[in-house]
């Protein structure tokens, strides 16, 4: 199984295949994660490459990238802390709420029993896709 996207940007590219790539590749990303959380990942969505027919759509947020990381609960709330801090001094109107990093659910198996961890979703937003904002958003 390949967690690469694979297209050819040759004479034969198509936008269709383009496309079907990049949501098979979409799939395996939340193929993974469920892997790690078993039944309790139902209506889970993530995106780690996202695409849209226009320019509009794409900065919307139903076009967030969505990645599952897996990481103990009081990291969670440590990184949500510096990530804001960081919005708040560099960009204050932007409306992050309550951090970029939520709880989705308890890992099982060996995640949660060896480690203790949680499955978490990281949104990128429009703003928090780009990196130099700020040093403690981008570490």
């Amino acid at each position: 199984m390949s967690f690469l996207a694979r297209y050819s940007w040759d004479k034969d590219f198509k936008i269709e295949l383009f496309k079907k790539e990049l949501d098979r590749f979409n799939e395996q990303e939340i193929s993974a994660a469920i892997d790690g959380v078993g039944d309790s990942a139902e209506d889970f969505n993530a995106a780690r490459i996202t695409y849209a027919d226009d320019v509009a759509t794409l900065f919307s947020s139903e076009k967030d990238i969505v990645i599952p990381l897996f990481m103990p609960k009081g990291f969670l709330d440590h990184a949500n802390q510096l990530i804001l801090a960081g919005l708040g001094e560099t960009l204050p109107d932007h409306d992050a709420q309550n951090g970029p990093l939520k709880f989705f659910a308890k890992a099982d198996g060996y995640y949660q029993v060896k480690l203790e961890l949680d499955m978490i979703l990281w949104r990128l937003d429009k703003v928090l896709n780009w990196q130099m904002l700020d040093r403690r958003i981008d570490e």
